[in-house]
């Protein structure tokens, strides 16, 4: 076995690898983009740029294991995994054998926002990988690896930050921790919504992937995110001068609260949310077309979105619009937007902020409102920006290394002694004059980098397939809320006695709603047939739980209604095996699998009660078996995943 198994080795299967002797495509661009998120994700868990994962061994021996590597495979112990990573640092190479970067230029700040931008980037790429694992893309044991590690780390960090970071008595996360200090100082809206947004996306990991080994389950991470939440709009209240955002703190809020309400379980804080997401989208789309070039990219990524969240089309058109202005901005000649430097009007500068916001954007444009037309733009805005600027680092066997001649190299051929890490330095500019890129901040910025990170895998590709949903292409999609705009406007076509022909058009669009009583927090791929069809579920399940509430009772009162619920356990057997047809069309989770599973634990208790003398196979029913049943139920009520958990987590009780 390779040694380095546990620090992600650039060099796995499946990889498409971009010759410089092509021209350079949106097939060339999308692929590096996913792998550039990949390589700044891996080179910054392995480079002791922050605090550890200590003390849980058993942890990374289970991990290691699951993935079908043997714990001496594991590399030295410089290497641990970094849980929370520090502000900043210098990626470059000290110690032959290892990823471990140099003391140089390190703050060893803790930032709550860079964390979460970390955290968010983690169980995105951890979704991707096991999504692209189940289709045979990259089905390895490293890929798997990855995408464990990932979950873990994310979820010790949400953990960590929820114990070290939080503020007891308003709720809020404090915004940083400098070397020394015994406590956390300030609290400002940007650390709550990109907290909220990583809570509620890493609860959506938790729920529903089977890669997923956190110590977090998903009742706790969306538990985190609703109190987050409601801390929000407490202290808000309390303090409206805090509230007073920026038209950035908009954009980032009407994302945040799309992703908190596309995973949250809470039906009664929907309505609320969607009045909220329209609010503040209504201010983004008055932006005019002098507005700085970074806000009208935040924009049009967060109107996208909130046309996805709440069906209103006028934000699409508002989003479209913004674009046009921003493309009045690119400089064709140099294949780049002209973003003139603050401190030199005659030279561009882009941050990794700037790239992430333009990448999301274009994420958005081309994936969200179908603007395929600007995957070739996007190529040569990533070409110039990303790779002719070095503003990626070095690259990895995946996308080239140093064997395909493009601008860059591979670690060891990158700069210092011992080589630098694939990540991204922090600023670059470029002299139109000139022609020429000059590397203007060469150090590691975790939370630019991070967020850049994760808006190239939104946007990415591996083997051309993209980022699978939910949420579709990094837009969070929630079917209710949908529902809930696509209503009100109904409504109002009505009152208004528009033509019934526009009223019938838009109760279509109902079609490809999942109605989430269930609690199950799983998109479509194809629509069900309808209100109708979604009720008669809902009063299947109804049903279920009702009968299972009847057998309990029956076996608990007396022994010699045993036979009975035998056969009542049975019959509910086979609805629920029923009741799996009909829900198979959802995504991300083989919940046919999972509910042929329910049926054997069901059958189970049919042959105990069968083979066992009724009074004693009653006792056992008060006993283990009644938690069995309960536990039906609670999965019918909460969906099918909560059985994954509770099952993972018995068992390592049991270890």
């Amino acid at each position: 076995m390779r040694p380095g198994i546990l620090v992600f080795i650039f060099l796995s299967l499946g990889s498409v690898l971009v010759s410089a002797e092509q021209s350079y495509n949106w097939s060339g661009a999308s692929e590096e983009s996913y792998w550039y998120s990949l390589y700044n994700a891996n080179a910054l868990i392995h480079s002791g740029l922050g605090i550890p994962l200590t003390g849980r061994d058993d942890l990374l021996s289970r991990v290691i294991a699951e993935a079908g590597f043997a714990r001496g495979d594991r590399h030295g112990t410089n290497d641990l995994p970094v849980v929370i990573p520090y502000s900043a640092g210098r990626p470059e190479y000290v110690q032959s054998g290892s990823q471990k970067w140099t003391d140089k230029n390190q703050s060893q700040t803790i930032k709550t926002a860079a964390v979460a931008w970390t955290i968010l980037a983690y169980v995105e790429q951890a979704k991707q990988m096991e999504r692209l694992y189940h289709i045979d893309i990259g089905q390895n044991g490293e890929t798997k690896l990855e995408a464990m590690l990932r979950g873990v780390l994310a979820s010790e960090a949400a953990d960590m930050l929820h114990m070290k970071m939080r503020d007891s008595a308003s709720g809020l996360y404090m915004s940083q921790m400098n070397p020394g200090d015994a406590a956390a100082t300030g609290m400002t809206p940007t650390d709550q919504f990109v907290m909220l947004w990583a809570l509620a996306e890493l609860s959506s990991l938790a729920e529903g992937y089977s890669m997923y080994e956190g110590r977090v389950s998903w009742v706790e991470a969306s538990q985190w995110a609703e109190e987050l939440y409601q801390s929000i709009m407490k202290y808000s209240k309390e303090h409206p001068e805090w509230m007073a955002l920026s038209k950035e703190d908009m954009a980032l809020f009407i994302q945040s609260l799309s992703a908190f309400a596309a995973t949250s379980g809470n039906l009664s804080l929907l309505e609320g949310i969607v009045d909220k997401i329209q609010a503040h989208a209504g201010h983004l789309a008055a932006i005019g077309a002098d507005a700085p070039l970074e806000l009208k990219a935040k924009a049009v990524r967060a109107l996208i979105t909130a046309e996805q969240m709440t069906g209103d089309e006028n934000l699409r058109t508002a989003a479209l619009k913004l674009w046009d202005s921003i493309e009045a901005s690119w400089d064709s000649a140099n294949g780049l937007f002209s973003l003139p430097s603050s401190s030199n009007p005659n030279v561009y500068e882009y941050s990794t902020w700037d790239v992430g916001d333009l990448a999301g954007a274009y994420g958005a444009v081309i994936y969200g409102a179908g603007r395929q037309d600007q995957m070739d733009q996007y190529a040569q805005f990533f070409h110039q920006v990303v790779k002719a600027s070095r503003l990626m680092t070095a690259e990895g066997a995946e996308a080239g290394g140093s064997s395909d001649g493009d601008e860059v190299p591979g670690s060891a051929s990158a700069g210092g002694p011992l080589g630098m890490a694939p990540v991204f330095a922090s600023k670059v500019q470029f002299s139109p004059d000139t022609k020429e890129w000059h590397v203007s901040n060469s150090n590691f910025e975790t939370d630019g980098a991070m967020y850049l990170a994760t808006q190239l895998m939104w946007i990415g590709q591996r083997d051309q397939q993209s980022y699978m949903g939910p949420p579709r292409y990094g837009l969070p999609l929630s079917r209710e809320t949908q529902f809930m705009g696509l209503q009100k406007q109904i409504a109002e076509l009505s009152a208004a006695k528009v033509d019934p022909a526009q009223v019938d058009a838009m109760k279509t669009l109902l079609q490809d709603l999942e109605d989430k009583v269930l609690g199950i927090q799983k998109k479509l791929i194809g629509p069900l047939s309808m209100v109708d069809d979604l009720k008669a579920v809902k009063d299947q399940l109804d049903d279920i739980n009702t009968r299972l509430k009847t057998v309990e009772e029956k076996m608990t009162a007396s022994s010699t209604d045993s036979a009975n619920a035998s056969e009542q356990i049975s019959q509910i057997a086979k609805q629920i095996t029923d009741l799996s047809t009909r829900l198979k069309t959802l995504e991300d989770i083989k919940i046919a699998d999972q509910l042929t599973a329910l049926t054997a634990t069901v059958n189970d208790v049919k042959a105990r009660l069968d083979a066992a003398d009724k009074a004693k196979a009653a006792s056992r029913i008060t006993n283990d078996q009644t938690i069995t049943l309960i536990l039906i139920v609670l999965i019918a009520l909460v969906g099918v995943t909560a059985y994954q958990w509770v099952m993972r987590r018995s068992k390592r009780e049991a270890e």
